[in-house]
């Protein structure tokens, strides 16, 4: 996708502009681009969500065990760029909590 960036901004400073390539570059950037920008949004909304379960649980860390095991293995998930895992691992154990279980259940 850098390449095909650098070779419109190549084929811009170039007079007279072929416009022609440059629509050809400009459409394989839209259809090569926009599933790229989906995934990058994703990964970042999946991300905040993450931190906010991992922040939400660290108010219970020095408290319970369970939870400071919890948030530490999903603070490594998270690290590892692993949002999801760590999301979803916090939140459940989160649910737990509030339904009155362990987390180890």
């Amino acid at each position: 996708i850098y390449s095909s960036l650098n070779s419109v901004n190549d084929i811009l400073n170039v007079l007279p502009i072929d416009i022609t390539t440059v629509s050809e570059n400009i459409q394989w950037l839209i259809e090569e681009g926009e599933p790229v920008l989906n995934e990058i949004e994703s990964d970042n909304n999946m991300m905040a969500l993450a931190e906010s379960a991992i922040l939400y649980a660290n108010r219970d860390r020095q408290h319970l065990s369970d939870i400071h095991h919890l948030v530490l293995q999903s603070e490594a998930h998270f690290f590892n760029a692993n949002f999801e895992k760590a999301y979803v691992d916090t939140s459940n154990a989160l649910r737990k909590l509030r339904q009155g279980g362990s987390v180890s259940d």
